[in-house]
Order: structure tokens, then C-alpha cells, then sequence
């Protein structure tokens, strides 16, 4: 069917930096992964995981919390 490739080359850099990060970060437990991941969709886009929402600003007015126990 399809042709077999080699292996792509190696890119060294900022690419090669982001795989450090990515590693580091999967090297974490699962509950510390999602911690970090809730976190950085609220700062970064206002968005809450678990209302499932995103807000108007930085706020995030009507979100009672970080934690999924906060939203119970």
C-alpha cells in the first residue's frame, strides 16, 4: 500500500526544549497533570473545566472554585 519512510531527523532548539517540558510534565502524577491543566485554562483562557464555561475576564464571576469538590 504505502511506502515505508525512514526516521524524520532530529530538530534541534525550542522544539527539542518543548520536549523536555512535555515530559516532565507526563512524569507527574495524574492528579497534579489535571491540577496544572485546570490551572492553565483559567489563567490563560478564563475557561472553567468544570463548569465547563468560559468567562469575561480574569475573575471568572459565578465560578465557585478551582477544585472539582468547589463545584459540588
Amino acid at each position: 500500500m504505502g511506502e515505508t519512510v525512514g526516521e524524520l531527523p532530529s530538530v534541534a532548539g525550542e522544539e527539542e526544549e518543548d520536549d523536555d517540558e512535555m515530559q516532565e510534565f507526563l512524569e507527574l502524577g495524574a492528579g497534579e497533570r489535571l491540577d496544572r491543566t485546570v490551572r492553565y485554562l483559567r489563567e490563560k483562557w478564563w475557561y472553567c473545566f468544570w463548569c465547563k464555561a468560559r468567562y469575561d475576564d480574569k475573575e471568572l464571576d459565578g465560578c465557585p472554585g478551582v477544585t472539582e469538590d468547589d463545584h459540588e
